[in-house]
């Protein structure tokens, strides 16, 4: 029987391999049991085993951690449930990446649930961390699966505690730095930052305000 291999170590926020830009768990549905992670451009290291949502709660600690900026969690055909084996893709996008290497990697005919690690830095530098959560549906998906999409945006928000919901999208044109901005700073509340950051974007709010 063939077996998942594993290149990247039990901890994907190891200091050591913080530089990388990518990383991907490939949860492919032809190894039973079995969720194949892979980090590019890293040495061979111990197997290990998870299933498709284990691999995104491991995968959020690069968020939590702040050693990646964005995390993608794309559904694989035949599946309606990120519970299961072989269910799906974890994708992290590293520090120095942008919102637009993040939409390079959307589905267009496919479900993929996204987590943002967001910056609010107010005008004395101080810097609030936020995670927001994007419910992606891609604009090919048919009428049915995106019905049947909608079980798997609370699957995803149990995983991490403390996530900011945004609207569902279907729309790259929604996930530009400006249009996040502008709806973390209407839902902020009296004490509001002057610059949001994402990666390697950042957006001036004050701009909002004149």
């Amino acid at each position: 029987m063939q077996r998942a291999r594993s290149t990247i170590p039990n901890s994907c926020c190891c200091p050591h391999l913080a530089f990388l830009s990518v990383v991907k768990y490939v949860c492919s549905p032809i190894l039973a049991k079995t969720t194949s992670l892979r980090m590019l451009n890293t040495p061979v290291a111990p197997e290990k085993n998870m299933n498709t949502i284990e691999a995104i709660r491991d995968a959020t600690k690069a968020l939590i951690n702040k050693t990646s900026s964005f995390m993608l969690c794309k559904l694989n055909a035949g599946f309606s449930t990120f519970n299961a084996d072989g269910a799906g893709e974890v994708i992290l996008l590293g520090n120095n990446k942008s919102l637009h290497d993040l939409i390079q990697e959307l589905p267009s005919d496919s479900y993929c649930g996204i987590f943002i690690r967001a910056q609010a830095i107010d005008a004395e530098g101080s810097i609030r961390e936020i995670i927001i959560f994007v419910s992606w549906t891609g604009p090919r998906m048919p009428p049915i699966k995106r019905t049947q999409a909608v079980k798997l945006k609370p699957e995803l928000l149990g995983i991490i505690n403390n996530v900011s919901s945004m609207p569902d999208l279907s729309d790259t044109a929604d996930l530009e730095i400006a249009v996040l901005a502008k709806q973390l700073f209407n839902a902020a509340g009296a004490h509001k930052p002057k610059t949001y950051s994402m990666g390697s974007d950042s957006f001036d709010v004050t701009t909002l305000t004149q």
